[in-house]
């Protein structure tokens, strides 16, 4: 189809620090492209006829600069503010028309893409975070969803703080806008929203028509990933119990004949299941389950097309599509809206794809859940064992990662653990030891044991022998108490030791001895029957008096010579 007549109206108004472009810079615009997106920043490219730079240099056109788009409609000459950012970027180009110079802005939402951050958040909901955020990058605050789940900690690890919060808002159900200075974190746009479908005669720009002011529509409806439902587990540590929560498949963002549902009804009505996240709460489960039906759902229907420029048209706005013969006759919301003039025309390119990103940018992250942690195991140090429901847990800090981030409690692995049972072995605090997470999460690390280095070393440097064979394994306490065994050669002993060295028990494999040191008193105290047997001698010797007492009788029975020796004998 041929190109709109430039109409009056059709010209953006562009303001740098408040002040409109210059009238010889505005007869130089080639071109000029607003994008906005329910997935990135909005962002607006200039494109100036400027060979030698002069425009360029007597413009207020710079890095960090204000920088506002104001339009309206072709055909009209009111204008609404369709954006609203700061100069990121300034070019020079070349091509078989000459030179000309590139002003990149976006919006201030890029603030959010800028940076790596690690951090934490304690007993705060979603929604709480977002305005916490929203406050340490200079935004105002706007709608922010009320969410249900309280959470204890919430980790932000490594990443900027757009990659978190949309993070947090997909297992919620929420996207993050920012329109001028102001951060939204709620759910999208329904599409119910938007006017029914239009006719050929509707005056409501947001009703689209092919004919009218619809150039071109391209509208497909897909059973391609669709379920009848959702199911979403998870695993609660406090009562060692399965969560699982169950929600039917829909979608806020189109409403066409066709729903999610029905397609999938239609082959068979397979149901999703996500087991990929670590949810501890039944709270969690129900919203993962209510986002995942509506992450699913919302590519049933995809949409895009072109049409006469129109401000209005923007990521997130509801729309309907009328006159494509009544299958396709609906409502959708836009995810993406690109606005273009340049010396002929004024169009809106857009396209409504649900919650799936199908920009460069989403196509190569992919469409699976993104993890929060490192994709493997790494090394921390452990900050506090003081676990208040003593269950064996620790905290941790990873040095390498952030100097004043702490985890929330960790489980740590322990052998054959069970109710009342097994090795019960807590690392100490400053300890390094070795973590991993499950499903790649961090919010839900392990400690899976401790490491030794050039600091802390083992508490036996000849555990290897000259044969290369491991000859002593060891077993030691902070107090030095110690349990070894060796294995050295015609020396095989298990060695149970204080760490004062004042106790000890020697089993001795060469000549089966036992061999029990004590410094101070030895007792045996049975509530029952003492037996003492040898197949040898038996010689008990006392340094000091020696007595035996028995309370009932005492019987000494021999079946040869029996030798009472004393400087004095009494009998009594």
């Amino acid at each position: 189809m041929s190109p709109v007549a430039t109409s009056v109206g059709a010209r953006p108004v562009v303001k740098v620090a408040g002040a409109e472009l210059s009238e010889r810079i505005v007869a130089a615009l080639r071109t000029t492209v607003v994008d906005t997106d329910a997935d990135g920043p909005d962002s607006c490219r200039l494109v100036i006829d400027d060979p030698t730079r002069e425009l360029l240099a007597d413009s207020d056109l710079d890095l960090a600069a204000e920088l506002t788009i104001t339009a309206g409609r072709v055909g009209e000459n009111s204008g609404d503010t369709l954006f609203d950012g700061v100069v990121y970027a300034i070019g020079f180009e070349y091509d078989d028309r000459g030179g000309f110079t590139t002003v990149t802005a976006y919006d201030r939402s890029y603030g959010l893409y800028n940076g790596l951050h690690t951090t934490s958040f304690q007993n705060m909901t979603d929604g709480d975070i977002a305005k916490q955020i929203a406050r340490d990058v200079g935004l105002t605050a706007g709608d922010i969803a009320t969410t249900a789940v309280l959470h204890e900690h919430v980790s932000q690890v490594n990443e900027t703080h757009i990659e978190f919060l949309e993070r947090r808002g997909r297992e919620v159900g929420c996207v993050v806008v920012v329109i001028g200075s102001t951060l939204h974190f709620r759910s999208p746009t329904p599409a119910t929203d938007a006017p029914a479908p239009g006719a050929y005669d509707s005056a409501d720009r947001l009703q689209l028509v092919p004919g009218k002011n619809l150039q071109r529509l391209t509208v497909r409806v897909t059973a391609a990933q669709q379920v009848s439902q959702v199911e979403v587990r998870g695993w609660d540590t406090s009562t060692k119990q399965a969560l699982v929560a169950t929600t039917d498949a829909r979608t806020g963002t189109a409403s066409l004949r066709d729903t999610p549902a029905s397609v999938a009804e239609l082959f068979g009505s397979p149901r999703g299941v996500t087991v990929d996240l670590p949810l501890g709460q039944q709270a969690e489960c129900d919203a993962v389950a209510a986002a995942r039906a509506e992450h699913l759902g919302s590519t049933n229907v995809f949409a895009e097309g072109v049409a006469d420029g129109d401000p209005h048209l923007v990521a997130g706005a509801a729309v309907s599509l009328g006159q494509t013969g009544g299958r396709f006759d609906g409502k959708v919301t836009l995810t993406r809206a690109k606005h273009v003039w340049d010396d002929r025309s004024y169009r809106t390119y857009f396209t409504a794809s649900g919650s799936h990103d199908r920009s460069v940018l989403g196509l190569v992250r992919g469409g699976g859940q993104s993890r929060t942690g490192p994709g493997g195991l790494v090394v921390a140090l452990v900050t506090n064992a003081t676990d208040p429901e003593k269950r064996c847990r620790v905290k941790v800090t990873f040095p390498w990662l952030d100097e004043d981030y702490e985890t929330d409690w960790v489980r740590v692995l322990q052998l054959g653990a069970g109710a009342d049972r097994g090795l019960q072995l807590l690392p100490e605090v400053d300890d390094e030891v070795l973590v991993g997470f499950e499903h790649g999460d961090s919010r839900r690390p392990y400690v899976l044991g401790g490491l030794y280095n050039g600091v802390d070393a083992p508490p036996k440097d000849d555990a290897v022998g000259s044969d290369g064979a491991v000859a002593t394994r060891v077993w030691r306490s902070r107090s030095g108490h110690e349990l070894l065994m060796s294995d050295k050669a015609g020396e095989e002993t298990l060695e149970l030791r204080t760490g004062d060295d004042k106790a000890s028990v020697v089993l001795a494999t060469s000549d089966g001895s036992i061999t029990i040191t004590a410094e101070g008193d030895v007792k045996v105290d049975a509530k029952g029957n003492a037996e003492v047997t040898t197949q040898g001698d038996l010689k008990v010797e006392a340094q000091g008096s020696a007595t035996i007492k028995g309370s009932s009788g005492l019987t000494l029975e021999s079946s040869s010579t029996v030798t009472i020796k004393g400087s004095t004998i009494k009998l009594n």
